[in-house]
């Protein structure tokens, strides 16, 4: 009697289990809980689905048929096989071998993520980390199970089926060279536009929060360098008479080494915000609730300063 494994009822398997374990239906109607009339209504149905009686009376009680002894084993490993399948999976970071993969700018990489590979590498010994450059294309263009998370900045954007958390905000500043007409002199708003710019642009727009802010104050600046990150913006600032308006986290730092000067903005500019974004096909995965964690706790300890 062939039977459509659609129609399969999963209790009628556990009942099964029960009945040829116990080798009695009233035991095996305690087990699950049953009445003794229902279980003598399941076996019916499984001695209809097998074409088999399954048990039958044996000196001493019933006794399990031949059928029914060539089943009892490989329904234990289905059973089991269906526990592992329904329960969540333990996720060990000591023991995983699993490759995770990460999207940044360049800005990212360099500020925020050196902590995290730090962490990550100690607590995941086995598990290798794949980072890419985020830029303002990458998210629309990523296929979902490519990326596990993206480390993006308020200027650009996050799809509307991606899921985010937001990590923390960096305060603009303004960096010139060590010997720029400026570097001893009070930064005014008209001495600000009056100087030529540094624009990283991350493969976006013509605008930024930057100019925006200026239209709004009746102000325009003059950019005449497009850089493709920050670390390579500040390295050209030595020797000209340009000015860049950066994230202090990395370009702080970076000015000590190349001899820099940073300035406070004569304007108000809203920080620049960071979030982690990730497509909803992973939330639910063990070993990314763990990397997600990790990632939005090492992240928020540089942007609070700790």
């Amino acid at each position: 009697m062939a039977h459509n494994l659609r129609n399969l009822d999963l209790n009628l398997l556990v009942s099964l289990d029960a009945l040829l374990s116990e080798c009695h239906v009233s035991r095996a109607a305690d087990k699950l809980g049953l009445s003794q009339p229902a279980m003598s209504r399941m076996l019916g149905k499984l001695r209809d689905m097998f074409a088999d009686p399954l048990l039958v009376r044996g000196q001493g009680g019933l006794v399990l048929t031949e059928r029914a002894q060539e089943l009892l084993p490989r329904l234990n490993n289905i059973l089991e096989q269906t526990q592992q399948i329904l329960e969540a999976t333990d996720f060990d970071p000591a023991r995983t071998d699993r490759q995770f993969h990460l999207r940044a700018t360049p800005y990212g990489m360099q500020t925020y993520l050196p902590t995290v590979v730090k962490r990550f590498c100690e607590v995941a010994p086995n598990a290798s980390l794949k980072v890419a450059e985020l830029d303002a294309f990458s998210l629309r263009q990523d296929r979902a199970p490519e990326s596990d998370l993206a480390i993006v900045p308020d200027v650009i954007s996050v799809p509307e089926s991606y899921m985010s958390k937001t990590l923390g905000a960096d305060h603009f500043i303004c960096v010139m060279a060590g010997d720029h007409p400026l570097a001893r002199a009070e930064l005014t708003l008209e001495a600000y536009v009056a100087y030529r710019h540094v624009q990283v642009t991350m493969g976006g727009g013509p605008h930024t929060p930057v100019d925006d802010m200026l239209a709004n104050l009746g102000k325009t600046r003059v950019r005449s360098l497009f850089v493709p990150n920050a670390a390579a913006g500040l390295a050209m600032l030595p020797g000209t008479d340009l000015l860049m308006t950066q994230t202090s986290r990395l370009a702080v730092p970076l000015a000590k080494q190349f001899g820099l000067v940073t300035k406070a903005l004569p304007f108000e500019l809203e920080p620049a915000t960071y979030r982690m974004a990730w497509h909803p096909v992973h939330h639910h995965h063990e070993a990314h609730r763990w990397f997600r964690k990790l990632v939005y706790t090492e992240i928020r300890q540089v942007l609070e300063g700790g």
